[in-house]
């Protein structure tokens, strides 16, 4: 998975991956998305580690994008990751499940070309 600076991302980065997430995952993000959000989530990250949005999915209202701190960052300008948590019950069927495995791995792998593109991962 690749990871960015905190430092590097910026709105037009974020809006790009809340975008790769709802066409990928089928998730509602862009509807919410505002600039405001930026600050939030470089607070976030700093504060606690990670931001969690619920922007649901094909599979589930229930899904979340997350950006995670690596754990082996400082916490002046850590390294940032992008994941597609499906969040899906406990008792969901194997089809279900491998759906979303598939999806996870679709949306990592979307992630790392549009910031192998952007040269900032």
């Amino acid at each position: 998975m690749k990871a960015i600076k905190l430092s590097s991302l910026t709105y037009e980065i974020l809006r790009d991956i809340v975008n790769i997430y709802d066409s990928l995952v089928g998730g509602h993000g862009l509807k919410y998305l505002g600039e405001s959000d930026l600050e939030q989530v470089k607070s976030g990250i700093r504060q606690y580690g990670l931001i969690e949005w619920r922007f649901g999915s094909r599979l589930t209202p229930n899904s979340k994008l997350w950006i995670e701190r690596k754990s082996f960052s400082r916490r002046d300008d850590p390294w940032i990751i992008f994941c597609f948590d499906s969040n899906l019950n406990k008792h969901e069927n194997a089809k279900s499940r491998n759906k979303a495995h598939s999806l996870e791995a679709e949306f990592e792998k979307a992630v790392e070309r549009y910031l192998e593109e952007k040269r900032i991962s």
